[in-house]
């Protein structure tokens, strides 16, 4: 059922194309309250991965010197320094509690980079498909077609692998690639395949303004098609682009973690250490197998994994609501 304020910031919506627009949609957004309750629990995570290992860092930046620390549980106390686990160690000893917050840095970083990149691609791809039509409209739309058309998870996996060759082929460590050289091939590979469904949404939307009074009034007074792209249609399509990049996002989140988890993403390189929610969850897959006690005060091994997953699903699934809040603010007509 379809709350009247919904209806009534829609209907602002369309009467205030400019600045309005967005404050309508702001307006509607903050009585969508699962909306407002995932951006809410967005933007603590977001706060919570940028400060909580300024605040709580991990002492042990490589493996800990100390075997006994290696896979400790909740509670237990470094004599050596006095430092707490809070959240138990991982299997060689460094704190899991600013690791889980540390992990974040990188697992958002590398979803919402590619995903403000998709949609810079994806709607200069589809605003040239829908604006120009002809050739260009087929030669774009088919090649969109193909890559929609290919078996997602193994055209990752071979891409990464031809885009980044294995370290163990030439000899190298993990330890001798840098971060960026990591990070780079796999929002590369993110971008390559990740804007077909945006251009092809964009350019459904062009097709029907192209014909609007507002373009027909551009073209007469001479404006290029550039400008005319960017300066009239892009405001007409930013809010459905919106609402894909916060859908692209969460689905990169999972992505990188599958990718981690088949040896392909951010590797936990440990010195020093470089971690994300992916990587450990591949890296402690193995101390699940060995799990003997559910009480995380006297054993941590099935913890090492659950806590990580844990961060993942609240961390997508507020996306995801932040998402479905934007699409019923923008077409309430999607659902009864």
């Amino acid at each position: 059922m379809i709350s009247s304020e919904t209806v009534r910031s829609q209907d602002n919506i369309a009467a205030n194309p400019d600045t309005g627009q967005w404050r309508a949609i702001w307006q509607g957004f903050r009585r969508h309250r699962v909306g407002m309750f995932g951006l809410i629990v967005l933007s603590l995570m977001v706060l919570a991965v940028i400060f909580v290992p300024i605040i709580w860092p991990n002492p042990y930046n490589r493996v800990n010197p100390d075997g006994t620390l290696w896979g400790v549980p909740i509670g237990t106390v470094d004599p050596s320094n006095g430092h707490v686990f809070i959240l138990g160690s991982d299997k060689i000893g460094r704190d899991n509690f600013s690791l889980l917050f540390q992990a974040g840095r990188l697992s958002l970083a590398i979803a919402f980079i590619p995903a403000v990149i998709i949609l810079v691609v994806g709607f200069t791809i589809g605003a040239l498909a829908g604006y120009l039509g002809g050739w260009v409209d087929s030669l774009l739309m088919r090649m969109a077609d193909f890559l929609l058309a290919l078996p997602l998870l193994p055209a990752y996996l071979i891409a990464i692998r031809l885009l980044r060759a294995n370290p163990r082929d030439e000899g190298r460590s993990y330890d001798s690639y840098a971060l960026w050289e990591i990070m780079g091939t796999i929002i590369l590979v993110f971008v390559i395949f990740g804007w077909m469904g945006i251009s092809r949404l964009v350019r459904g939307m062009v097709l029907s303004l192209r014909s609007q009074p507002f373009v027909e009034a551009a073209q007469a007074l001479g404006a290029s098609n550039s400008r005319i792209m960017f300066r009239h249609l892009l405001p007409n399509t930013a809010a459905p682009l919106l609402v894909a990049g916060m859908f692209a996002v969460g689905d990169f989140i999972i992505l990188e973690a599958v990718l981690s988890y088949f040896g392909l993403g951010i590797p936990d390189t440990q010195n020093p250490t470089v971690v994300s929610w992916g990587n450990m969850l591949a890296v402690n897959q193995d101390q699940a197998w060995f799990l003997t006690n559910l009480n995380p005060f006297e054993q941590i091994r099935g913890y090492l994994v659950i806590f990580p997953s844990i961060l993942l699903l609240i961390t997508v699934l507020s996306i995801n609501f932040i998402g479905d809040g934007l699409r019923d603010v923008l077409d309430p007509r999607l659902h009864r």
